[in-house]
């Protein structure tokens, strides 16, 4: 995302973020706290900038605004 991020910026378009899963819920993310950490620190960072989100249904929505 953060090339995605950069292109938005330099071609003054907004950012739109498209979720077909959650992430930092897949199979093993939980086994692994550091990686999960890491994930979770750059969705903070980056998530607030993003302009439109779109989800597959409203538990993923749910679960991205929890967090």
């Amino acid at each position: 995302m953060p090339g995605t991020q950069l292109s938005a910026f330099l071609w003054r378009k907004p950012l739109v973020y498209d979720s077909h899963e959650y992430f930092l819920g897949m199979a093993g993310m939980d086994q692994k706290p550091l990686r999960r950490h890491i994930w979770k620190a750059v969705e903070k960072i980056l998530f607030h900038r993003v302009k439109y989100a779109y989800t597959v249904c409203d538990s993923v929505r749910n679960l991205y605004r929890r967090d």
